[in-house]
């Protein structure tokens, strides 16, 4: 399982997302509006209803990795997966306000719940580790969605077609809700089908930690 697509966003502050390179990848493309910009080293979302995917990558099967924070109770904030344009894809997010933990899927700009976990605390500020795996076509369609290292979100394939390819992100689908000033850090993708992981989160920001 090799890293395909990986994002530290060190770079100057105000630097327009679809204008930064990656550390491993080709760029960003923004299907969902311009709106992240780096600062002190995060993707900062500074548009309500936004998403940037992960440009020229044709695996469809992978796990997408971010470290997420919001900063306000009601603020839904995360990562994405299999987005074709800006009214089709799987959507990971957290929002503090009920400590939801949930995986969404926009169809044709229709979205509409997957799966939801309200076990952990969730808090404004605080970075929470958000993982989602994709894999897998039609009936066989295996989507997990792990928070802070821990398998929570494990539905029943949803069976869509426009769901069987596309491209991972972040922010938020078309149809979805959040205010300005929340942040992705620590974004990578991983070529794997749902349920592997080449390293334990934990080791891997160690490891990151130990090479800064």
């Amino acid at each position: 399982m090799a890293t395909i697509f990986e994002d530290f966003f060190t770079d100057t502050n105000g630097t327009a997302l679809e204008s930064h390179t990656p550390d491993t990848g080709s760029g960003w493309s923004s299907p969902i509006g311009d709106g992240y910009t780096i600062q002190s080293n995060e993707a900062l979302k500074d548009n309500i209803t936004v998403g940037h995917t992960c440009s020229g990558l044709t695996d469809n099967d992978y796990n997408v990795f971010g470290d997420t924070k919001v900063d306000n109770a009601n603020d839904r904030h995360g990562i994405m997966a299999r987005v074709t344009d800006s009214s089709n894809g799987l959507w990971l997010r957290i929002k503090p306000s009920g400590d939801s933990f949930r995986m969404i899927k926009d169809i044709a700009g229709t979205d509409s719940t997957v799966a939801e976990s309200t076990v952990d605390t969730i808090a404004v500020t605080v970075a929470y580790t958000l993982r989602l795996d994709v894999a897998g076509t039609g009936a066989g369609q295996n989507f997990d969605g792990y928070f802070a290292g821990t398998l929570r979100l494990n539905p029943v394939a949803p069976n869509d077609a426009v769901l069987d390819d596309g491209e991972p992100g972040i922010g938020l689908l078309a149809s979805g809700n959040g205010t300005t000033g929340n942040t992705i850090d620590n974004f990578r993708v991983e070529g794997a089908a749902a349920g592997g992981l080449s390293i334990p989160i934990e080791a891997y920001h160690y490891n990151h930690h130990i090479a800064a």
